[in-house]
């Protein structure tokens, strides 16, 4: 330290490195306790403030001179010690004053940002695609650091009042993870929790009868060319419906009539395999000539099928209020049909990509694809057999 006198504006504007300085120099202002104006040997000067935070020598750069003056500096110097005296260091204190004007909805696209490079795609966009649904509409514009129980009640109780009670959870887990990442980075002192907040589930059971799947099946050839296909092929290969809906050409070998999901887009982060039935094969020829991009195409070409609301609607037009199942229920469908048909449980799990549980993936390698084939197989016969006894009971009468 050069000095411990108070430091003057004439006496900075005069300060000059020496001509064999190589290091940065120190100049402490007595007239400010712990505040430091660094000279480098190019000239620069910067304003340093130290102190101890908590039993720690703590340093944070204050800004350059002469962008900020002596006064301002020994202003947010003093502002500084006060945070040290409460164990708060400046890096943290200059975070909370950035979020006294940070809303929600910017904090939350710097979340998303942080936690693209540990979580797939598909889960990236189902975050954000809940965020602008059901939580930017209703606490987006608000200051983060104050948001409160009261903010976070309403988010959820708002998407209840829609009758959306299994998914108010979901955004509930997302509201806490989200402001939980805000109070590690101190976006917020503390995370509001709320009590009695989350609903209780009541698992779907739901499954489609025999007569049901002929008649979805019948009346899927007039929901339009790519609505109709997709109905038909979730149908047949029993997948997940963003799997079936994301689906692109580059992934389907038709010469040896497999599909394989990649890990990428994945739930397990490993690569799924289903057998194409010549039924299902057949099928997914006749959607287009061109056979590049997305198999199930939307009104833009190069974006997928986006109508999977709309071709569940027109089926209850179409067939009745009866017909109140979800598109994940014929998944559910399926699995229940495979073990009726008696396929082992094995197998049946491995076609629905279910990773078998505790030492058994140790040990047993297999991957039980020609069983796979066979069942897939069997399946596409048994839907083929339902839509004709179903068209065939329709002429009848």
């Amino acid at each position: 330290m050069k000095t411990s006198k108070p430091l003057t504006s004439s006496y900075i504007e005069g300060l000059r490195p020496k001509k064999d300085q190589a290091r940065w120099v120190d100049y402490s202002d007595g007239g400010c306790r712990g505040l430091t104006l660094r000279v480098s040997p190019r000239g620069e000067k910067a304003w340093y403030f130290r102190a101890l935070v908590s039993g720690k020598r703590r340093s944070s750069k204050i800004g350059g001179y002469p962008e900020v003056s002596l006064a301002l500096a020994r202003k947010r110097a003093e502002e500084l010690r006060s945070a040290a005296a409460d164990g708060i260091t400046g890096e943290a204190l200059e975070t909370r004053k950035i979020a006294q004007t940070r809303t929600v909805d910017t904090a939350y696209t710097e979340y998303i940002e942080a936690k693209n490079a540990e979580l797939a795609d598909r889960t990236i966009k189902e975050k954000r695609r809940l965020y602008d649904l059901h939580i930017s509409t209703v606490i987006g514009s608000k200051v983060i650091g104050r948001v409160s129980k009261a903010d976070v009640a309403q988010v959820v109780d708002t998407v209840r009042r829609k009758g959306l009670v299994v998914q108010s959870n979901r955004i509930l887990s997302e509201v806490r993870a989200f402001l939980n990442w805000c109070a590690d980075r101190d976006y917020l002192e503390t995370v509001p929790q709320v009590r009695g907040l989350k609903a209780k589930e009541q698992p779907r059971e739901r499954t489609l009868t025999d007569a049901e799947l002929g008649a979805l099946w019948n009346a899927s050839h007039d929901l339009g060319r790519v609505g109709g296909a997709y109905i038909r092929t979730l149908i047949l290969l029993g997948q997940r419906r963003d799997e079936v809906r994301l689906m692109t050409w580059d992934e389907i070998d038709l010469d040896q009539a497999l599909w394989t999901i990649p890990k990428e887009r994945y739930k397990t982060k490993r690569d799924h395999i289903v057998p194409l039935s010549a039924s299902a094969v057949e099928l997914l020829c006749g959607i287009s000539n061109q056979r590049q991009g997305f198999v199930f195409k939307g009104r833009e070409l190069d974006k997928p099928f986006n109508g999977t609301r709309g071709v569940i609607d027109s089926v209850r037009r179409r067939l009745g209020k009866t017909h109140d199942y979800t598109l994940h229920d014929i998944r559910r469908t399926f699995r229940t049909w495979l073990s009726r048909a008696g396929v082992d449980e094995v197998t049946a799990e491995r076609c629905l990509g279910h990773e078998p549980q505790g030492i058994i993936p140790v040990y047993d390698r297999y991957d039980r694809l020609k069983e796979r084939q066979d069942a897939f197989t069997r399946w596409s016969a048994h839907i083929l057999d339902l839509a004709e006894a179903t068209q065939q009971a329709l002429d009848a009468a």
